[in-house]
């Protein structure tokens, strides 16, 4: 773990990366829009969470028994805050959160892929990472990978989100805007 100390600074490098490989300055709906970024930032997310829950569910027993997440949050160095030490004391949620966390981290690479599972998926990783920010101390890393969930949304979601949200605030007939 202490290595990774600094993983956002990596992490934001590769999404920044991925970022650029999609189309710039586009207008409309309508015109063609490369792939290539959002495989690519698939890909990348798919190997971080796969790699990670593998070698968490393969090499480190402790995310099974409730044992890995009390250290983790009792760190100095990625944690001690007064929520933190009290989540550490709570068995029952360190024990369901190791689990939780292993199995998200397996499923990632494969539900990422289904439009009915996407959106869910990515909203489960959201919460995830905000439940990071609030227990420990690990700089942007949250953050950074949050960034790049608009991108891994399933095209055709986002694009019927992208359309109700226009629609709704786009402004109305007569010079006004919609509420």
């Amino acid at each position: 773990e202490a290595i990774n100390i600094k993983a956002h600074d990596r992490l934001a490098l590769w999404v920044a990366f991925g970022l650029l490989l999609g189309p710039l300055a586009e207008r409309g709906t309508r015109a063609y829009r490369s792939p290539v970024g959002r495989w690519y930032l698939l890909i990348v997310y798919c190997a971080i969470y796969g790699s990670t829950g593998l070698l968490k569910a393969i090499h480190e027993p402790g995310w099974f028994d409730g044992t890995v997440l009390p250290a983790h949050l009792t760190l100095v160095n990625f944690s001690g805050s007064p929520l933190a030490l009290w989540v550490a004391r709570q068995w029952w949620f360190v024990f369901v959160g190791g689990w939780w966390t292993v199995l998200f981290e397996l499923a990632f690479p494969l539900l990422i892929w289904f439009r009915r599972t996407n959106p869910w998926l990515l909203l489960v990783a959201a919460v995830f990472h905000l439940a990071v920010v609030a227990l420990m101390d690990v700089g942007a890393f949250s953050y950074v990978s949050i960034s790049a969930y608009p991108v891994l949304l399933h095209p055709e979601i986002a694009e019927r989100w992208w359309g109700a949200l226009r629609a709704r605030w786009s402004p109305a007939p007569g010079g006004g805007s919609s509420p």
